[in-house]
């Protein structure tokens, strides 16, 4: 297709999206090869930040299955969706990582009271998106439960891989 490849190629891509670590190893700290030029291909870092909500959605997915009514179903795979683009809403002008996953953070808090909290910090904590978010906490409306001083431990996401 873009590079005469079938569909079955490689792509653009430096790993295919799935929550096996062994096939995509991506962490938060592999943006220290875009920043110093190392990677240079101008979807790193957006490669980088979408295998981590990859491994949330799937957090989502087995916690409330998926529904295949896009656009007024239930399931984890529309409570996913939802939750990203309220946090678009919520996160500052040109956010980094840890604005857009506090974002995450905030409109699951709003939305649904805190209760996929786990769901994230696992998926930001498994990349390395970690600890307790340093960005920018005066710019979070007040009484958003748990994003800061919250603890990320990274430990296996059920389901195995996607």
């Amino acid at each position: 297709w873009l590079f005469g490849q079938d569909q079955n190629g490689d792509g653009i891509r430096t790993y295919p999206y799935t929550t096996n670590m062994s096939l995509n190893p991506h962490t938060y700290g592999n943006l220290a090869k875009a920043s110093v030029g190392v990677q240079t291909e101008v979807h790193y870092t957006g490669e980088i930040w979408c295998t981590m909500l990859w491994d949330m959605y799937w957090g989502y997915v087995d916690k409330y299955g998926f529904d295949e009514d896009l656009y007024n179903g239930t399931g984890g795979n529309n409570r996913a969706v939802q939750v990203v683009i309220d946090a678009m809403k919520l996160q500052p002008c040109g956010p980094g990582f840890v604005d857009a996953r506090d974002a995450i953070l905030a409109a699951d808090s709003i939305r649904y009271g805190g209760a996929n909290k786990k769901i994230i910090w696992d998926a930001f904590a498994r990349r390395a998106c970690t600890t307790s978010p340093t960005a920018s906490p005066s710019r979070w409306p007040s009484g958003v439960v748990g994003w800061r001083g919250s603890r990320c431990r990274w430990r296996p996401m059920a389901g195995g891989s996607r």
